[in-house]
């Protein structure tokens, strides 16, 4: 079995007691590992009959289609994970993210019913031909190199050829923030600024109160550098991811 499976963690407990207008899923980095990834979803026979990743995600997503408010199903998507830049990074297999998953969650999308995935792969610079178009600066020889994979990699922040860096999380925050956008014709209420900051005040072991102080010192700088600087300043300690702080990002645009 996987070494960590998320309907064992605390994050699932969390998840089904309670109830949501807008639920995004996005599986796979992790499945990526080669000791958790299943010869059954190879290409190109991975489907829901044959692969095991499949079952079980569309699985979690029956769970989520019963978890709106008020009883009616929220509004749900799926997304298909950021590329992987370094073959074998935290015991990933790099086709898994850059062959696999691009093609295998469309497919879970249509047989759950779902719109077409948030297509965080292609907007994080993954395409279908990555082996010759890594983004600019960013080859196998070099993902661990500061500055040399834009979005992945840069001098003061992560540099391990899998987590997005600054820039490359407000990507990410602005692809979902597009797609909530799109949606808000179909959408009775899209998440709201202080279910994110009560999002970024659990990462954070606070409260909202202090959690908004976080995002109200970032947001008020007009450089990212300086954002993030007073992020810290006003409270959240080092070790919070920078990521978080598109929390902020995305529930200041609605």
């Amino acid at each position: 079995g996987a070494d960590s499976p998320y309907w064992q963690r605390d994050q699932y407990k969390q998840f089904i007691s309670s109830t949501f207008d807008v639920v995004i899923v996005m599986l796979g980095t992790n499945d990526a590992k080669h000791q958790n990834w299943p010869m059954n979803c190879s290409l190109p026979d991975a489907s829901a009959e044959t692969c095991t990743v499949v079952q079980d995600y569309l699985a979690l997503l029956d769970v989520a289609k019963t978890k709106g408010v008020g009883g009616k199903a929220p509004k749900l998507a799926v997304m298909t994970p950021p590329p992987l830049w370094k073959d074998g990074a935290y015991a990933m297999n790099q086709s898994v993210l850059n062959d696999v998953m691009p093609l295998v969650v469309p497919k879970i999308a249509a047989a759950a019913a779902l719109p077409a995935p948030i297509d965080v792969y292609s907007a994080l610079g993954g395409t279908p031909d990555w082996r010759k178009t890594y983004p600019a600066g960013c080859t196998p020889a070099n993902t661990s190199q500061p500055a040399a994979c834009a979005l992945f990699c840069a001098a003061d922040e992560s540099c391990d050829a899998c987590h997005p860096d600054d820039d490359g999380y407000l990507v990410l925050a602005q692809t979902v923030f597009d797609w909530l956008e799109s949606s808000r014709t179909i959408v009775s209420r899209v998440p709201s600024a202080p279910a994110l900051l009560d999002a970024l005040a659990a990462v954070n072991n606070s409260d909202a109160t202090a959690a908004e102080a976080l995002c109200a010192g970032a947001l008020a700088n007009a450089t990212k550098a300086d954002a993030l600087a007073a992020f810290h300043a006003a409270g959240a300690p080092a070790a919070l991811p920078h990521g978080c702080y598109f929390l902020c990002v995305i529930g200041a645009g609605l």
